[in-house]
């Protein structure tokens, strides 16, 4: 326990900034596009400076995951992680075809790639290029892929708490979220590329507020 608590304690640091946060009310593009890289990397960048994150954490990033890759082998894992995400949940029930293409929904389509794709940048470089790997070096490999997932799970716990109706919902959406940050690790540690994770993230959310905008 004692060889994570530096962990904790920067993961600690970070969620409870960010759940205060997302107590006021402002829009997703203040949320995701300014407040979260702010606050979340420059939390990092603190924790960096003043010693708790190890730099050898970011040469593990830098040397092993950031490393250019065949395009085939980072695209096909997540190609097949969000056609496993569609058959799961069943999705047969909504439809592209009620998608118009007007000026609005074009502009909220596109402000939907940018805030999911800032989104998936900032948590996965956080939760699998920073977290992932720092615990890969404190334990073993099962351990770090729990605990990341946890982690993962109640660093969303401010908006699942806030935007929930019911605690049925809360528990569904909490699993799913425990699924797709599974999937997230998994991809990224099969693939060896943060680049992988990213994508799998961002075109999943951005699939998402496409089919609720249809």
């Amino acid at each position: 326990m004692k060889k994570i608590l530096p962990i904790l304690l920067w993961w600690l640091v970070l969620s409870i900034l960010w759940g205060i946060f997302r107590l006021f009310d402002s829009t997703e593009i203040i949320f995701e596009l300014i407040a979260k890289p702010i606050i979340w990397l420059g939390i990092t960048a603190l924790f960096l400076k003043i010693k708790v994150i190890p730099k050898d954490v970011l040469s593990d990033l830098k040397n092993f995951y950031l490393t250019k890759k065949p395009i085939l082998k980072i695209v096909v894992l997540p190609i097949i992680a969000i056609t496993f995400y569609f058959i799961l949940i069943n999705f047969r029930q909504l439809s592209f075809i009620q998608f118009k293409f007007t000026l609005s929904t074009i502009y909220l389509l596109i402000s939907s790639i940018i805030i999911n794709f800032s989104t998936a940048i900032v948590e996965e470089t956080i939760y699998r290029g920073i977290m992932y790997i720092w615990l890969l070096r404190k334990t073993n490999e099962v351990i770090a892929f729990i605990l990341v997932q946890v982690l993962f799970l109640l660093g969303h716990l401010p908006i699942l708490l806030l935007t929930s109706n019911s605690v049925s919902d809360t528990l569904i959406r909490s699993f799913f979220i425990l699924l797709l940050g599974s999937i997230h690790t998994g991809i990224f540690r099969l693939n060896k590329s943060l680049y992988s994770s990213i994508l799998s993230h961002g075109v999943w959310n951005t699939l998402i507020a496409v089919l609720l905008l249809s």
